[in-house]
This record gives C-alpha cells, sequence and structure tokens, in this order.
C-alpha cells in the first residue's frame, strides 16, 4: 500500500481553498473547483455565494444577479434555505436557469428546431409545419399545436448550447449574471458545456463561470466529466470531512493526483475486499455476464460477507449498512418487485414515480395506509387529498373502521387491482388522469390493438399488492439495498459494494487490470475504463465508517495488486468456496 499518512490539516487547506475562490470572484474570472468525494464542493459552493453576498461585486449591482445551477430541486432547496433565498441569486435547476433566458429568443429557437426530430410530432399532431407558434417548455415532452410548440427536457441543453453561437444571446447572459456557479459541472450535457467554453469562457465574452464538482464522479452518460480549458483557473479542494481514516488511506492510494486531508485522524474503520477466484463452478459466461457467477451462489458469497462483517462488529440493520448493487432487476428481485421491474421499460415509470398509477399507490396509498396501520385514522384521508366523511354516530365510526380495515387486509393478501376496486368506490376517490386511464382500458375489445402503455397497465394491475411496498421500501430508502448510480451525494454509515457483471458498459476487473498504469490502457477502452473507475470510485466513497468490497468476476494477477496496494494485503481476503451439500 501506498504512504499510509493521512494529513488532518483539512480545515486549514479548506480556507486556502475559499481565499482562491474569493479571489477569482473578487475579478471575475472563470475557475474551477475539482473536489473529490466528501471534500465539502456544497460547502465550498454556499460559501462562495456568502462571500458575494458581503462583498460590494459589482455582479450584484444595477439589477444584475448571481446565478447558481444546480441538478436537483434538493440541491436547489438546500442552497436557497442556506443563503436565506437571498433575492440577488436566481439558484435553479439548469433547465429552469437557461429556459429563463432562452425564451425571449422566440424567432431564433424556431430556426434552430431540427425539422427531423419534429417530422413525428408533426405528423401525430396533423400540423404542417412550424412557422410562428410560440415556443413553450413546461410540459417536458414535444407536441404542437396551431399556437404552441412544447419543448422536451433534452431539447433545452441542445438548444442553449446552439444559442451560445449567438453573440448577442451570450452578450444578454452576461448583462443579466456576470457570475454563473455551476454544482456538479461534471454532469452537464456534454454538447452545452463545450459550448459555455468556447463561447463564454475561452472568448470572455460571456459570464464568469465557477465549475464545482469532480470528473471522477461522473457517472451519467452524456455529461461532459473531465474539464480542460487553459482560461480556466484549477482549484483542488483536498479534503474529506466524511470518511474515517481506513477508507481515506484507499481512497488517496487510489487518486494520487488529488490526495485528501481530514480535520482529524478517524481511526476507527474498516476497509476490506473479497474475492471469489477460487469459484470455479457456476460462472456464467456471456457479454452482460462476464464470466461473473450464477444468481444464487452471488447471494452465497454476499450472505458469507455479511457473515464475517457481522463478526467484525459491523450494525447490518438497513438504517447503518446499505448494499449497493449495479441494476435495478438484482435489487428488484432481492426486494420483492421482480415483477414490476420487468413490465416497465422505462425505470423512470416506478423509480420516480412517472406512471400515473405507480406515483398514487406509492405517493397517496403507502402513506395511507402507514397512518391507519399507527392508529391515524384522520390522516388516512389527509394522505388521499379527500375530506372524511361526517362520523353522526359510533356505528359510523364502527363502519369506517371496517372499511379501512378491509383496505389495509387486501393490501397484505390482493392485487393491485383488488385495492384499487376499494378506492374506486365512495367515499373515496382516485386521481382524474388514472380514473381516465383505467376507463380507457376498460372500453377496449378483446381484439383492439392496446398502446405500450396500456400494456403495461394491464400487467400492473394483475400484479401482488405487496410489490408496492416492496417498491415504495426501497424509494424510501428503508431497503437494505440501493443501485450503484443512485448513491452519487448520498453518504452511509457502511456499505458493501457488490461489483459484478450484468452490464456490459462496467468491467471491473480490467479496470483495475489497468489501474496501475492507466497510460496502457488501449484507446478503443478507455472510456468503459473511466466509466468503471468513476462508479468504483463513487461506491467506495460513500461510506463513514466501513466499507467492504466484494468482487464476483475472477480477478487477474495485476487486478490483485492493485487492490492490495489500495487497501493493504491484509485486507483482501479470499472468501471460502462453498462445499456442496
Amino acid at each position: 500500500m501506498g504512504s499510509n499518512i493521512v494529513a488532518t490539516n483539512a480545515d486549514e487547506v479548506a480556507l486556502a481553498t475559499q481565499s482562491k475562490i474569493s479571489n477569482c470572484l473578487s475579478v471575475p474570472k472563470s475557475f474551477l473547483v475539482e473536489a473529490g468525494a466528501g471534500a465539502g464542493k456544497t460547502t465550498s459552493l454556499i460559501d462562495a455565494l456568502r462571500f458575494l453576498q458581503n462583498s460590494s461585486s459589482h455582479a450584484l449591482q444595477s439589477g444584475r444577479r448571481v446565478a447558481c445551477i444546480t441538478y436537483t430541486n434538493v440541491a436547489k432547496d438546500e442552497i436557497l434555505d442556506r443563503i436565506d433565498a437571498d433575492p440577488r441569486f436566481f439558484v435553479a435547476t439548469i433547465h429552469e436557469f437557461f429556459w429563463s433566458v432562452m425564451k425571449p429568443f422566440q424567432s431564433q429557437l424556431r430556426s434552430l428546431l431540427e425539422p427531423e426530430k419534429w417530422a413525428k410530432v408533426l405528423e401525430r399532431s396533423d400540423i404542417d409545419s412550424i412557422t410562428d407558434q410560440h415556443i413553450e417548455y413546461s410540459r417536458g415532452y414535444r407536441r404542437v399545436t396551431e399556437s404552441e410548440v412544447s419543448l422536451h427536457h433534452d431539447d433545452v441543453p441542445a438548444l442553449a448550447a446552439l444559442l451560445m453561437r449567438k453573440q448577442k444571446f451570450v452578450t444578454r447572459l452576461k448583462s443579466q449574471y456576470p457570475i454563473v456557479l455551476i454544482d456538479e459541472y461534471q454532469d452537464t450535457d456534454d454538447t452545452l458545456a463545450h459550448a459555455i467554453l468556447e463561447h463564454c469562457v475561452k472568448s470572455n465574452k460571456g459570464p464568469a463561470f465557477g465549475f464545482f464538482g469532480d470528473d471522477w464522479q461522473q457517472i451519467h452518460s452524456g455529461s461532459v466529466g473531465k474539464i480542460s480549458q487553459t482560461e480556466l483557473e484549477v482549484i483542488q479542494k483536498g479534503t474529506n470531512f466524511r470518511s474515517s481514516a481506513p477508507i481515506v488511506r484507499a481512497l488517496n492510494a487510489m487518486r494520487p493526483t488529488l490526495t485528501q486531508a481530514m480535520p482529524s485522524l478517524k481511526e476507527k474503520g474498516q476497509a476490506f475486499v473479497f474475492h471469489t477466484d477460487k469459484w470455479l463452478d457456476g460462472r456464467v459466461p456471456g457479454t452482460h455476464t462476464q464470466n461473473d457467477l450464477d444468481h444464487e451462489l452471488v447471494d452465497s458469497a454476499l450472505a458469507l460477507v455479511r457473515e464475517t462483517l457481522e463478526t467484525n462488529g459491523w450494525d447490518l440493520a438497513p438504517a447503518k449498512t446499505k448494499t449497493l448493487i449495479l441494476t435495478h432487476k438484482s435489487i428488484a428481485a432481492r426486494q420483492g418487485y421482480p415483477t414490476i421491474e420487468g413490465i416497465f421499460g422505462n425505470k423512470d415509470d416506478f423509480v420516480k414515480l412517472e406512471n400515473h398509477l405507480v406515483k398514487f399507490l406509492i405517493a397517496m396509498v403507502e402513506p395511507a395506509r402507514a397512518h391507519f396501520k399507527s392508529g391515524r385514522t384522520g390522516m388516512f384521508f389527509d394522505a388521499l387529498g379527500i375530506t372524511q366523511p361526517m362520523l353522526r354516530c359510533n356505528s359510523d365510526k364502527s363502519h369506517l373502521h371496517a372499511a379501512l380495515t378491509n383496505i389495509v387486509n387486501e393490501t397484505e393478501c390482493g392485487t393491485v387491482r383488488s385495492v384499487l376496486a376499494h378506492f374506486r368506490k365512495p367515499p373515496f376517490s382516485i386521481p382524474a388522469d388514472v380514473e381516465q386511464q383505467l376507463n380507457e382500458l376498460g372500453d377496449l375489445t378483446s381484439d383492439k390493438e392496446r398502446t405500450r402503455r396500456q400494456l403495461e397497465l394491464e400487467k400492473l394491475l394483475d400484479v401482488d399488492y405487496r410489490e408496492i411496498v416492496a417498491l415504495n421500501d426501497f424509494i424510501g430508502h428503508h431497503s437494505p439495498y440501493e443501485t450503484e448510480h443512485g448513491v452519487k451525494g448520498a453518504q452511509f454509515e457502511n456499505v458493501i459494494v457488490l461489483l459484478g457483471g450484468g452490464w456490459n458498459h462496467y468491467n471491473f476487473p480490467r479496470f483495475l487490470s489497468y489501474a496501475a498504469d492507466p497510460s496502457k490502457v488501449p484507446q478503443k477502452d478507455w472510456k468503459g475504463f473511466v466509466r468503471a473507475r468513476n462508479l468504483f470510485y463513487v461506491c467506495a466513497s460513500r461510506p463513514t465508517t466501513n466499507v467492504a468490497l466484494l468482487f464476483t468476476q475472477q480477478l487477474e494477477a495485476a487486478a490483485h495488486d492493485v487492490l492490495e496496494s489500495w487497501f493493504g494485503s491484509s485486507n483482501v481476503h479470499a472468501l471460502p468456496v462453498p462445499t456442496s451439500s
């Protein structure tokens, strides 16, 4: 293993970093803050906003404002709260921000709409062409009427990048927002990020941009990742305020170009690696599985790891320990909602509640059910957004209690269809959009062709309601499992990372074999190397106290050498081969 020494001057490093950021803001000049996992990047961003609040910066004079772009509404709300919602700052998601500055450029937007991308929309709408319609962005999907064109989410960054080529747009942007700070810059749409660099930063004709983030935490396709621009002042923030010393040592060995100091040496913690190289039977060849173990053996390996960790003093309760798994399919099978996962072609329909029925069940029925089981009958109706019936006598109370008991019993043994039947009768009701979809489905004859959405709805109605309960546990983070892509920005006390096959975008054994000397990675494999490296880094850096990595694919000698240099040879363990019964 590399140097075991971890500096404990994180507070000094953070102050020096903030001084460099403040100097750039005072000019102002564009800069990039590279902050590894647990570095306190959001703190640096908020401190930058507070510096501007307390300075006499011209960026906040004469009606000008400073923009702060985030990628989630949660991050936006947190920043607004910590700067007391100061109106001199426009804190918005990237779509909100760019749409606000784009929408006055109506004629230019119409001219930039690519005909081939809108041909099918026009055909469905029975509209000949886009002429003088008003361009709008509110629904998030493409739609054309005689008077309006509605943009898709993806259209906003694409059109913003094209507008960046027009000096009038860049000049207006700078006059409104002399300084623009971008949180999680690595997640910026690739085309838009390069347009900003070319037409604002390099030309020095646009706003001063401050990029806060970490290219090693870019894990979503289509985003920019690493930014290189000579006009940017690069400021590294080499601190870790999250993890224990054993984890920080491993991260520093993994990433020697950005070593992290801690505020104090928190030695309590463990960093283990487990592998299954001796498990010769039960390997599944193929592009997706990549010689991984079959599902039953993976579960056996995971059980062995959990037993070992429990012996080492880990608290494996879901509130304390999360197991990170690559795909939703694998989690759904373990968590108890495999049928739901298999129904939908788009996981956002059930994970982000974009399907109307799933949203009703998770966001309304499940909270109502929980209230009743906890004895809060009145809140049952509040959760459903309806008024509790008038109870005139004790028999009314008894009838109501019986009705609610029947509903809760149905959720424990019935199907989605049978549970919904209760809510479609007075005094209950279901949302209008769900009712409409159910009525449309009910009106279809058996020989009538179904749309994809209707087929999904038909299948969902026949699912055991218990799968909705299991899905709700996962979405509410009450499950012991999380997806590896879903935890960026999160932290947990203990983390087990399952690193195997199942998705041909990620080859962890190959990444590790090259990790000692990335310069030897063939050009054709570079993107895959970075994808695996970044996801590995994100997962390994989530815990505050303990981390354990489980490899279920076989590793080459070079990969073992890397793991031992990062985690220490005494912390790398071969799992015993299970004996056949």
